[in-house]
């Protein structure tokens, strides 16, 4: 499997890009964005560097995105479960680019008041070619790869801001995101993909996102109508389950 990672070593505080393979991580060249990784090749593998995954720092693999762009209420059975009307066409909100934080690093509790933080597992979409009007049937062609990200939340900010997500969503480190992006082609389909989320070793959420309302391939194809997508874009589609308030010093493995 193809899952490609930014990294540092040991002994170097520059980051270097690397393919993740059976808990190795293979440096490889010629890569200084995500989006490059849309024309991979094994020749790009440098076979002599090669690093234990215990060993490396994983970084987050996305790298100032343009957008960060999420889909709330996405679930059939969620939305069914909160007695909430289906949405006709999908909820789009966004997050900054400074949300983003790699696998397992902290998340600063917010210094502005909340009572009500919690999390969402979540499928991520990296965009790895630029895109205007997307047709859905293409939409798919425009994806560079897979990851997984955590909406983290202030719900009483979310709800104060006049109704607008946008602080309650958007403060420092509230999307953990990777450790990697999985390639395009190792997923076959993007409808059948299982979801969970542990706190504290304990399973909180488990779902799957063959119970998406909208399908990845048509959200990038609405969202396109809009707005250009560039390469390095992140969306992020809503998880099935709900999900419950968090105290400070919280684990989210």
């Amino acid at each position: 499997m193809s899952a490609f990672v930014r990294f540092l070593t040991p002994t170097s505080n520059v980051a270097k890009w690397g393919v993740l393979r059976q808990n190795v991580v293979s440096a490889i060249s010629g890569v200084s964005h995500i989006s490059d990784c849309m024309q991979f090749s094994e020749n790009l593998v440098h076979p002599t560097e090669q690093y234990p995954r215990k060993d490396v720092t994983l970084l987050p693999p996305i790298t100032t995105p343009d957008k960060v762009l999420c889909v709330a209420l996405n679930y059939r059975d969620h939305c069914e479960e909160k007695n909430i009307e289906i949405p006709t066409s999908p909820v789009i909100f966004n997050k900054f680019p400074s949300t983003l934080v790699g696998d397992c690093s902290n998340v600063r509790y917010p210094t502005i008041h909340t009572e009500k933080l919690d999390y969402e597992v979540e499928l991520a979409v990296v965009i790895g070619k630029q895109g205007k009007n997307i047709a859905e049937s293409e939409a798919l062609n425009h994806v560079v790869g897979y990851t997984v990200a955590c909406d983290v939340t202030a719900r009483d900010w979310q709800k104060k801001n006049g109704g607008q997500f946008l602080l309650g969503k958007s403060m420092d480190d509230f999307c953990p995101i990777g450790p990697c992006v999985v390639a395009k082609s190792e997923i076959s389909d993007p409808q059948k993909l299982r979801l969970s989320c542990y706190i504290n070793g304990v399973k909180k959420q488990d779902g799957n996102t063959s119970n998406m309302i909208f399908s990845v391939a048509y959200i990038i194809s609405h969202i396109s109508k809009f707005c250009t997508l560039l390469p390095g874009d992140v969306i992020s589609y809503w998880h099935t389950e709900w999900c419950w308030i968090l105290p400070q010093s919280t684990r989210i493995p």
